[in-house]
């Protein structure tokens, strides 16, 4: 039994889905009742509560996708969804043949390098590769984040450390820090503990030095017998804004660059020819690497 699935982008912002039911000699049938439809990223998270909802049956079906359903899920959202079916249909005398289709389809996320913008550096003025180029701008993106031992997009961090510093000062890797919203230290018993803000003081807003939580004047770090394992928690935002404008300028055409490569040469080898290797990503990123963490 046939099930195709095809979606469709509206400048709405809106996606239909068009589900389609053949039998094997290409005639439209109904599927039967309890027919439904799943919306979930690439692994396998669902999406907008959209699980197991339930379809109007029909030889075509037509589903829109607006507001939430297409909703960012936060920083490592590489914007590909995946819509499912899951129902079943007769056919030739056979009852409840199962229906297992899915339409794999990308939405606009809050990265710094959009799939229209790789597209445009790429010269692409097709959607054959979209799913392609979404993994794309993901492992470019975590390309360049490692080398500038940076986030880009503002998000919310989780750091443990095993012991307080020697001095006065608590490093937090990763830069451009804009809030800390807990510091917290677990002793022995497992009993964790919020530390007092008022004892320490957040540095806030410099983009080319580690992060740093100072003691604030006469207090010193929180006494206590440490837990095993991760027993400083520090909860914090950092990178370079929410927007993707707000992203350097030089680091998003490192991260374009790093794409139309990846792109343009598919294997990890060149053959019959003499390969010629340019700085330009690390020349690019190399004023804004971290340094000292």
């Amino acid at each position: 039994m046939k099930a195709t699935l095809t979606s469709s982008a509206y400048p709405s912002g809106g996606y239909q889905i068009t589900s389609a039911f053949t039998d094997e000699d290409g005639d439209d049938v109904t599927p039967n009742a309890g027919l439904t439809w799943t919306l979930k990223d690439d692994k396998g998270d669902v999406i907008n509560s959209r699980t197991a909802v339930a379809m109007t049956e029909a030889a075509s079906i037509e589903t829109w996708l607006t507001g939430d359903d297409l909703a960012s899920q936060g920083v490592e959202d590489n914007g590909l969804r995946v819509f499912s079916l899951d129902g079943t249909i007769d056919s030739d005398g056979v009852s409840d043949i199962p229906i297992d289709s899915a339409v794999i389809f990308p939405i606009d996320v809050l990265v710094p390098v959009s799939l229209r913008q790789a597209k445009e550096h790429c010269r692409i003025d097709h959607n054959e590769d979209d799913i392609h180029l979404c993994y794309l701008i993901t492992a470019a993106r975590q390309k360049a984040e490692q080398y500038l031992r940076r986030k880009l997009m503002t998000q919310t961090v989780t750091y443990y450390f095993d012991s307080w510093p020697d001095g006065n000062v608590l490093e937090l890797p990763y830069g451009k820090m804009a809030s800390v919203a807990t510091i917290k230290y677990k002793d022995s018993d497992g009993d964790q503990t919020t530390w007092d803000s008022d004892e320490y003081i957040v540095e806030v807003g410099n983009a080319f030095e580690p992060s740093r939580v100072v003691l604030s004047y006469g207090y010193a770090w929180p006494s206590f017998t440490a837990y095993p394992s991760k027993p400083i928690e520090v909860i914090y935002s950092c990178g370079y804004g929410a927007d993707t404008g707000d992203v350097p300028g030089a680091i998003t055409s490192a991260i374009k660059i790093m794409i139309s490569d990846m792109y343009a040469n598919r294997e990890s080898i060149v053959i019959n020819m003499t390969p010629h290797k340019l700085n330009t990503v690390e020349n690019l990123l190399y004023p804004y690497r971290l340094w000292g963490f």
